[in-house]
């Protein structure tokens, strides 16, 4: 009796943590990937909502780029929203 009450309650515990709150919103529990591996990439922005108006389709957003390297740098493309030029904006 006493080895089933112990299984049960580690049945729970386990089912119990693995439905908990998530630490991010998008993707998975568990990742063999680090933290870095995982924001690697080229990123571009598909939606921007500012006060609740969605604002993807201005150019100021629309040709923003965000280049992420695993060495800690990233280079960000802004447009100057007054003039509409590009300019890149780098750092770690």
């Amino acid at each position: 009796m006493n080895k089933s009450l112990l299984v049960l309650l580690l049945v729970l515990i386990v089912s119990g943590s693995m439905t908990s709150c998530r630490k991010y919103e998008e993707g998975p529990n568990i990742s063999l990937r680090t933290k870095r591996a995982r924001v690697t990439n080229n990123w571009k922005i598909e939606s921007a909502q500012v006060d609740g108006i969605e604002k993807s389709f201005d150019p100021y957003w629309a040709k923003q780029k965000h280049y992420m390297y695993s060495d800690g740098k990233y280079i960000v493309t802004i447009i100057d929203p007054v003039t509409l030029e590009a300019r890149n904006v780098q750092g770690t």
